[in-house]
Order: structure tokens, then C-alpha cells, then sequence
């Protein structure tokens, strides 16, 4: 949300192959999972635009039981690979 929306397009234009993406953060106060109001739209855009991807998500996650709860909700049906292996 911080960087609004995203020229995909442009962004593969100027040569860009790799891009982090924020996935969204983990409220302190609730621990409730709040998804970035822009991951959507920069994952799809920068897909299908040819740029790979990787993804981050800001949290104070306490154990990995959490942080497993981040990827089946919001980003186990993108094509990321190695999401939390080993």
C-alpha cells in the first residue's frame, strides 16, 4: 500500500527480472492477519508481466505454526517456490 499502484508493465520494461513483494503484516495488538491493500494487484501484475517473484510479510510471528497461517491464507495460490521449506 505504501508504494500505491505499480506499472507492471514499465517495471519490466526498464529490465526489472525479480521483485519482493509485501504480502501484509500481522497486527500486534489482535495478531490478526492483515493483507497488504495492494498484494493482489503487484503479485498478479508483476506475474504476469514476466517478473519473478518473491514475497515478504512484516510480523511478529511467535512460532511457525503462525507463520504457516500467512501462507494458506493469502499466498498458497501463487507460484512461489520454496515457501517456507526447511
Amino acid at each position: 500500500k505504501h508504494q500505491g499502484e505499480i506499472d507492471w508493465a514499465k517495471v519490466a520494461a526498464d529490465g526489472i527480472e525479480f521483485a519482493f513483494i509485501r504480502v501484509g503484516n500481522r497486527g500486534y495488538g489482535t495478531g490478526a492477519i492483515v493483507e497488504d491493500a495492494q498484494f493482489e494487484a503487484n503479485i498478479k501484475g508483476a506475474i504476469s508481466n514476466g517478473i519473478q517473484v518473491g514475497v515478504y510479510f512484516f510480523s511478529q510471528t511467535i512460532n511457525e505454526e503462525e507463520a504457516r497461517e500467512v501462507v494458506n491464507k493469502i499466498i498458497k495460490e501463487y507460484p512461489l517456490k520454496d515457501v517456507l521449506e526447511g
